[in-house]
């Protein structure tokens, strides 16, 4: 039965990738927690291949960044291959408010802590550099 497929313990490997994901998104949900809706009213610019999902809260804008360079169809039940990581590439985004600083994180990397990263802004358009993008990056965009 595909829809259980291993009725067993989870080897060490896959529950420390768990709980350092589930760790992420308890530390992070304010940022992008299910009760903040998705919009879709921002222009994004993004590498190909890299899916973006948009969040405005009460202090900013966040944006998910999803990796799936290179992915053939997914399928839930079917084992996938690690997507190629990408570095350095920029991200834009029209957004309707003046941007204080911008945040990173990742639930794929050595720490949780997000970290600051550089940006610019002429009018509405920000522009961020983004280091390493393995298969998911949260943005946060303080105004």
């Amino acid at each position: 039965d595909p829809y259980f497929p291993k009725h067993e313990p989870l080897n060490e490997e896959l529950r420390i990738a768990l709980r350092r994901s589930a760790d992420f998104v308890v530390r992070y949900s304010g940022w992008f927690g299910p009760v903040i809706p998705e919009t879709l009213k921002i222009a994004v610019r993004a590498q190909v291949g890299v899916e973006t999902f948009i969040r405005q809260t009460s202090q900013g804008w966040c944006a998910s960044l999803v990796n799936l360079v290179a992915m053939q169809a997914c399928h839930w039940n079917e084992d996938h291959t690690v997507p190629q990581s990408l570095n350095n590439f920029v991200l834009e985004l029209d957004l309707p408010s003046k941007i204080q600083n911008i945040w990173i994180a990742s639930p794929d990397g050595g720490s949780l802590q997000a970290q600051q990263v550089e940006f610019t802004q002429r009018s509405w358009a920000v522009q961020v550099k983004i280091p390493r993008l393995d298969f998911w990056n949260v943005l946060f965009f303080e105004t």
